[in-house]
């Protein structure tokens, strides 16, 4: 993914003037006036592209996470009404 986020940003001359414009694939996101401010404009952008995907990453295995345990939590309740309901009784430790 982070080559999909390296190659989405790009500099280039901005229509036949002196300036450089920061793109989004098809989208102009900026007009700068030298070279440099421009290409720390993209460096930027992809960092920010670089720190969502992370926390995208985290997110999603946080759910998985929560999810599984949940999981777990339902498979125990079930059991344990099972055994209730065969007069066993149980007890249950967090």
């Amino acid at each position: 993914m982070a080559a999909t986020v390296l190659g989405r940003f790009r500099v280039e001359k901005y229509e036949g003037t002196r300036f450089y414009g920061v793109y989004d694939g098809d989208s102009l996101v900026c007009v700068t006036v030298y070279k440099k401010g421009a290409r720390e404009v993209e460096r930027r952008l992809i960092g920010y592209e670089l720190a969502l995907l992370s926390l995208s990453k985290e997110l999603q295995e946080v759910n998985h996470e929560n999810s599984q345990n949940l999981f777990s939590q339902t498979i125990l309740v079930q059991e344990t009404k099972v055994q209730k309901g065969k007069g066993i009784e149980t007890a249950t430790h967090n």
